[in-house]
């Protein structure tokens, strides 16, 4: 039944994504938001409650990492962390293309490096629910492997993911 629900649960956040995309609404900031997870439900999330972020497979309170819409008409957004702040580069050094929680948000006015990110369509590799995140401060996608305890990185060729609620 979880199996399911954790389905249902994906099509649901990824059309709302789809829908933020095409600039119909937002993804609300919530609660039932659980992270920014691939194919196989492998998650952003803030590793052992600190700033790395990196994979973990399965629903986890670290895993609360949510987009909030920039609204500057081009697609922009932050992914928020639990904490209250940005993924972005990690401990805010500019040339660590490793992601890291705790970044000042843009939202917030002082934007930290690397915590400003634009989805792509890439249709024929992620298929209609997923996207890729753009990283314009590294002009390359987030990215990393499946599977528990993997770096997420702000410079790779991409990993399809999409918003998923529990």
């Amino acid at each position: 039944m979880s199996h399911i629900r954790g389905r249902a649960g994906v099509l649901l956040a990824a059309l709302t994504l789809l829908a933020a995309l095409a600039g119909l609404t937002a993804v609300p900031a919530s609660a039932s938001v659980t992270g920014q997870c691939d194919f196989s439900h492998t998650c952003m999330n803030l590793w052992g409650g600190g700033f790395d972020v990196k994979t973990w497979q399965g629903y986890a309170a670290n895993n609360a990492i949510t987009i909030r819409w920039l609204g500057q008409g081009n697609g922009t957004f932050e992914l928020a962390d639990a904490g209250g702040g940005c993924v972005g580069d990690l401990n805010g050094a500019q040339g660590d293309a490793r992601a890291g929680g705790g970044n000042n948000c843009p939202l917030q006015g002082a934007a930290g490096w690397g915590t400003v990110f634009q989805a792509v369509t890439e249709t024929s590799i992620c298929g209609g629910y997923y996207v890729k995140y753009w990283s314009p401060h590294w002009e390359a996608y987030v990215g990393f492997s499946d599977g528990n305890g993997h770096q997420v990185w702000l410079d790779t060729t991409g990993t399809c993911l999409a918003q998923q609620a529990a």
